[in-house]
C-alpha cells in the first residue's frame, strides 16, 4: 500500500503548548495484492486506495514527535501504526 496522507491538529496550537496532540488523518493512494495458488499461478490486482481515521502524538525534544494511529480505509481494511514524525516552523 502505497499513500499521500494529510494530518489536521484537533485542538488550535494558538491556545498554548500541549503535551498530546490529538488529529485527524485522511490518505489516498495505490493497494496492490498478489496471491499464489497451488497451481503455481499467481494472481495480482492493483486499484485506489483511501484511508481515514485519527491518532495522537507528543513531543520527543523539540522538533520529533512520537505517536499512535488508528485508521480504516478501502480496499477494506482497519489499521494501527506507530508514527515518527520531524517537526518544521513553530
Amino acid at each position: 500500500m502505497l499513500t499521500g496522507n494529510v494530518t489536521f491538529d484537533v485542538l488550535d496550537r494558538l491556545s498554548g503548548p500541549r503535551s498530546v496532540m490529538p488529529y485527524a488523518v485522511v490518505g489516498a493512494g495505490l493497494f496492490q495484492t498478489t496471491q499464489q495458488f497451488p497451481s503455481n499461478e499467481t494472481f495480482t490486482s492493483s486499484e485506489g486506495a483511501f484511508t481515514a481515521g485519527g491518532g495522537v502524538r507528543t513531543l520527543l525534544g523539540k522538533y520529533v514527535t512520537v505517536g499512535a494511529e488508528a485508521r480504516v480505509g478501502w480496499e477494506l481494511h482497519l489499521r494501527v501504526n506507530g508514527t515518527i514524525g520531524i517537526q518544521l516552523g513553530k
